[in-house]
C-alpha cells in the first residue's frame, strides 16, 4: 500500500477525525510517519513490540546471519525459520529470481506473516519452496537405503541350481508310451459310443453342436428373454454405506500424506539437479516447535535437539564444496553442542560460536 491509503487508514479509523478543523486535520496527519516495510524496520517493530514473535532477532544479529552466508543470486538454500520469516526474506532477496529457497516445514503452513509483510515481488516469492521435514527425511533415507542395497555385493544364489527352462521332462521322446489314467475315456467293460463326428479315438469335437442342432450362442426361439438388472444412478453404481466423519477424515489426511510426500521427492530431486545446496540457515527456537502425535512425551528442548539434528543431516549431505551453516538461537546448550559436534567433524572448517549482545547465541561454519 502507499503511503497516500495508509494515512487514509488511519484517518478513516479516527472517530473524531472528521468533526476536526483543517488545521487540526493536518496536524493529526503529520504524527504518522509512513515507512517502507524493509526487513530493518520488521525488525525492529516486531523486537519492540515483541521479540519472542521473532525469537529476539534484531536487525544486527539479521546482518550478521546474511553476512556469513555469503550468499550470491542464482545459488541455492536450505532454510529453517521460526523467526516469521525474516531469515527466509532476506534469503530470497539475496539469490534473486534465480535461484531458490527450499524452506522446511515441520507441520502445516510456516508462521511467515513477517514474510508477507515485507512486500517481495511475486517473481521472488515463486523461487520459495516449502517442503515437509519429515517427508523429506523419508524420501531421503529411502534413497540411501536403496544406493546401498544396489552397490551391495551379490552372493551365490542359495538352494540347488534349477534345472533346464521348461522343468523336468516325463521321459525320452522314444519310451514307452504313458499309461492313461482311470478318469481317462471311458469306464472299463463299458462300450465306448461313437463321438457325433468319428469313433472314440478321434480328436474331440470342437467344431460345435451336432448338424441340425439348434445354434447354443443364445436361447431359443420363444423362450423368455432374461431381464437385465436395473440401471444405477446416473454417477455409476453406489460404492456401499456412506463413510462416517472419521473414515472421511482419515482419508484425507491420507491423500493430505500422500501430496506431501510427492512434493518432498520433487524437492529431492530439484536439489540433486541444482548440483546441491549453497548454504543452510536456521533460527530456531525450543518453544516454537510444532509438536507431532508420536512426541508427546518429549520436552520442548528434545524436540528442538530432533528437529534440528534432521535438518543438520539433510543440509549436510546436500552441502556443495565451500557451503556454509550458519544457526541462530537462544538455547546456549544447543548452540554450544552443534558448535561442539562440527568442530570434531574433519568435513567443516572455521567452526565458530558466537555470543551476541544481548546472549544470543549463534553458531557459523564454514
Amino acid at each position: 500500500a502507499s503511503a497516500a491509503e495508509v494515512i487514509r487508514e488511519v484517518a478513516a479509523n479516527s472517530a473524531t477525525f472528521e468533526q476536526r478543523t483543517k488545521f487540526s486535520k493536518q496536524k493529526y496527519i503529520k504524527q504518522y510517519t509512513v515507512l517502507e516495510a524493509s526487513l530493518t524496520e520488521l525488525c525492529h517493530f516486531y523486537f519492540d513490540t515483541n521479540p519472542s514473535k521473532i525469537i529476539g532477532l534484531r536487525h544486527d544479529y539479521l546482518s550478521c546471519m546474511l553476512h556469513r552466508l555469503c550468499l550470491a543470486p542464482g545459488q541455492q538454500l536450505l532454510a529453517l525459520d521460526h523467526a516469521l520469516g525474516l531469515p527466509t526474506a532476506g534469503a530470497l532477496l539475496r539469490v534473486g529470481n534465480q535461484g531458490k529457497v527450499f524452506r522446511l516445514l515441520e507441520a502445516g503452513a510456516a508462521a511467515d506473516k513477517a514474510l508477507r509483510e515485507a512486500d517481495l515481488p511475486p517473481a521472488l516469492l515463486s523461487c520459495l519452496v516449502d517442503v515437509n521435514i519429515h517427508h523429506l527425511m523419508e524420501v531421503f533415507q529411502e534413497r540411501q537405503e536403496g544406493t546401498a542395497n544396489a552397490t551391495a555385493p551379490k552372493g551365490p544364489p542359495e538352494g540347488p541350481p534349477e534345472g533346464p527352462p521348461g522343468g523336468p521332462r516325463e521321459g525320452p521322446p522314444g519310451g514307452p508310451p504313458k499309461e492313461a489314467k482311470p478318469s481317462e475315456g471311458a469306464p472299463e467293460g463299458l462300450p465306448k459310443e461313437e463321438g457325433p463326428l468319428g469313433p472314440p479315438g478321434g480328436p474331440p469335437n470342437e467344431a460345435g453342436p451336432p448338424r441340425g442342432a439348434p445354434d447354443s450362442g443364445g436361447p431359443p426361439e420363444g423362450a423368455p428373454k432374461a431381464a437385465r438388472p436395473p440401471e444405477g444412478p446416473p454417477g455409476g453404481p453406489p460404492r456401499g454405506p456412506p463413510e462416517s466423519p472419521q473414515e472421511k477424515s482419515e482419508r484425507m489426511q491420507q491423500q493430505q500424506q500422500q501430496r506431501l510426500r510427492a512434493e518432498a521427492a520433487k524437492v529431492f530431486e530439484a536439489i540433486k539437479a541444482g548440483g546441491g545446496l549453497d548454504g543452510f540457515v536456521a533460527a530456531v527456537s525450543p518453544y516454537k516447535v510444532k509438536r507431532q502425535k508420536n512426541e508427546t512425551s518429549f520436552s520442548p528442548n528434545e524436540l528442538l535437539n530432533k528437529l534440528l539434528f534432521n535438518a543438520i543431516l539433510l543440509a549436510h549431505n546436500f552441502l556443495k564444496p565451500g557451503g556454509r551453516v550458519v544457526l541462530f538461537t537462544q538455547a546456549f546448550e544447543l548452540a554450544a553442542n552443534v558448535h561442539s559436534a562440527f568442530c570434531a567433524s574433519r568435513e567443516f572448517v572455521h567452526a565458530n560460536l558466537e555470543e551476541l549482545l544481548l546472549r544470543e547465541m549463534q553458531a557459523s561454519l564454514f
